[in-house]
């Protein structure tokens, strides 16, 4: 069925127990290298962060609008799907342990044309990217899951953008590392953002069963 996604999560650097990291060159020449792809523009969007915190189960959902949008061509804000369906995708399990390490990219990239015919694919994955002219960065965004003080600082974008300037504020008795790390953040990327999410309930959290449908969650809220 053209409604289920094609395509892995496709390991292409793997730590080892020695600390050190392998580079898997052959799975990443196809990937880029393949003739529908080679001589588009590239889209990364890179998720990274601790352990058990959802980047998988984040990334799924980005894949699912990207099928929705340049797979089955569709234009309709539908893009979730029904709320019955499995989240497919990159690996992903509740748990105390860690299960996705090192870099993967999607093994099937989206390809798009923008408005002014400019041809390009999109793809994901934990990257890390050279330096360019500019900022060498373009947007970071925080989500922050579980947020517990939505009366501070509601959900969503408005609430996450105050809380990320009070947090991003310099005061002369702060340490000098932490000075520099938020004047670094400003200068790095040419766009910040953040938005608070709230806790799924605790069937979600809780449940081994949980297998990412919409119907599973307990709390939803019509956030923007």
């Amino acid at each position: 069925s053209e409604k289920l996604l094609k395509g892995r999560g496709l390991q292409i650097v793997s730590p080892k127990p020695d600390h050190t990291f392998e580079l898997d060159e052959r799975s990443l020449a196809e990937l880029l290298d393949s003739p529908d792809v080679r001589n588009r523009s590239v889209v990364l969007v890179a998720v990274a962060g601790a352990f058990r915190k959802g980047k998988s189960f984040l990334l799924d959902f980005f894949l699912r609008y990207l099928h929705h949008t340049y797979v089955l061509n569709s234009n309709d804000e539908n893009w979730l799907g029904p709320e019955d369906e499995p989240l497919q995708g990159f690996g992903w399990r509740g748990g105390s342990e860690r299960h996705t390490t090192g870099l993967l990219l999607w093994s099937q990239p989206f390809k798009a044309t923008l408005e002014n015919g400019e041809k390009l694919f999109t793809d994901y994955g934990r990257v890390a990217l050279e330096k360019t002219e500019g900022k060498p960065f373009q947007h970071l965004q925080f989500l922050v899951r579980d947020w517990s003080v939505p009366y501070e600082y509601p959900y969503g974008l408005e609430g996450g953008m105050k809380l990320l300037e009070k947090r991003l504020e310099v005061h002369e008795n702060q340490h000098e590392e932490l000075k520099t790390l938020r004047r670094e953040i400003r200068s790095f990327f040419s766009q910040l953002s953040c938005f608070l999410m709230p806790h799924p309930g605790m069937k979600v959290a809780t449940s081994k069963e949980f297998n990412g449908k919409l119907t599973g969650k307990e709390q939803f809220s019509s956030i923007s």
